[in-house]
C-alpha cells in the first residue's frame, strides 16, 4: 500500500485507520499513555497545584539575586490595638490614654483626672478607618495646667503619634483646627467616613462659673501620616 493509499484510508476512517494507526512504534505509544495519565491527574487536582503555586509566591515575595522583597501592608488596612500612649513632641507631651464612652446626658465623657487624655471608645480606634476622638483637660480643678493646656499651639505640619496595646505606633500630622461652642452640631468631627483621621478636643474660650464650664471646644484635626 502506497503512503498515498495510507492517507486515504486514515481520512475515511473505519477497520482499515484502525490498522494503520496500530503501526506505530510501542514507545510512541507508551509516551503518549503517560502523558495522557499526568493530563487526567492535573485536570482533577488543578485547583491544588494552583492553591500551591500561589502560597509559594506569597511566602517568598518577589525576589531579586539573594534578596526577598514584601510589600508592607498598607496601613488602613492593619489590624489597630488598643490606644495606651499619645506624643505630641512640640508641645513635650507624653500621656497615657484612658477609654471613655457617653456621660448620662448622651455628650462625650473625658478622661478621670488632668494628666490623662481620653480616647472615645465607642469609635473607632486610632490608625483606623473613620474619625478617632481624643480629649483632654485644659487644666485642673485646683487650676494646674491640664495635659492640652497647649493644644492650642499646635499648627499644620505638626506630628503627633499614638502607641497601642500591641507596640504598633501610628503618626498624624495636624491638618489645621477649630473652636466650636458647647452645643454646635459637628459631624466632622466625629463622622468622617472617608480618610483615617485622629480629632484631639480640649476647652477653650473663657471659663463661666455658673455653669462651671468654658465657652468653646478647641478641636485639632489629624491626619494619618502616609
Amino acid at each position: 500500500m502506497s503512503k498515498r493509499t495510507e492517507k486515504s484510508l486514515i481520512i475515511k476512517g473505519g477497520a482499515d485507520t484502525i490498522r494503520y494507526t496500530l503501526r506505530a512504534p510501542t514507545w510512541l505509544l507508551g509516551i503518549g499513555i503517560i502523558i495522557g495519565i499526568f493530563l487526567v491527574i492535573f485536570l482533577s487536582h488543578q485547583h491544588f497545584f494552583i492553591d500551591v503555586l500561589l502560597k509559594k509566591s506569597i511566602i517568598l515575595g518577589i525576589t531579586s539575586g539573594s534578596q526577598v522583597y514584601q510589600s508592607p501592608e498598607p496601613k488602613h488596612l492593619r489590624d489597630f490595638g488598643l490606644p495606651t500612649r499619645i506624643e505630641i513632641p512640640k508641645i513635650n507631651l507624653n500621656a497615657a490614654v484612658q477609654s471613655v464612652g457617653f456621660t448620662s446626658d448622651g455628650a462625650m465623657d473625658v478622661p478621670t483626672n488632668s494628666v490623662d487624655v481620653g480616647w472615645f471608645a465607642p469609635g473607632p480606634r486610632p490608625g483606623s478607618k473613620g474619625s478617632a476622638v481624643i480629649s483632654g483637660h485644659l487644666d485642673s480643678v485646683d487650676g494646674a495646667k491640664g495635659v492640652f493646656a497647649n493644644l492650642d499651639t499646635l499648627s499644620p505640619g505638626d506630628v503627633f503619634t499614638i502607641e497601642d496595646d500591641r507596640g504598633q505606633r501610628t503618626s498624624f500630622v495636624v491638618r489645621g483646627s477649630h473652636s466650636y461652642n458647647p452645643g454646635d452640631d459637628v459631624p466632622e468631627v466625629f463622622n468622617q467616613s472617608e480618610g483615617t483621621h485622629l480629632n484631639l478636643i480640649t476647652c477653650d474660650g473663657v471659663w463661666n462659673p455658673n455653669v462651671k464650664s468654658y465657652t468653646k471646644r478647641l478641636v485639632v484635626f489629624g491626619d494619618l501620616d502616609q
